[in-house]
């Protein structure tokens, strides 16, 4: 980690600091199942389903917040 902090382009990074500033882009979500931050892409026949699983996912309880 060192070798990549100490790196040319992360000259004058405050590391020390960092989670203290705010996000630089910071996406604006509406609800938990909002995908608009997200790049819209055709469908195609390779991507089919799993057998068994829902569209609807069970949450993940360690994302939640």
């Amino acid at each position: 980690m060192d070798d990549i902090k100490s790196h040319a382009f992360f000259q004058g990074m405050d590391w020390e600091n960092l989670y203290l500033r705010p996000a630089a882009y910071q996406p604006v979500v509406t609800d938990e199942l909002d995908t608009q931050n997200f790049e819209n892409f055709d469908e195609d026949s390779n991507m089919t389903p799993i057998a068994g699983s829902s569209s609807r996912r069970k949450k993940d309880l360690n994302f939640l917040g």
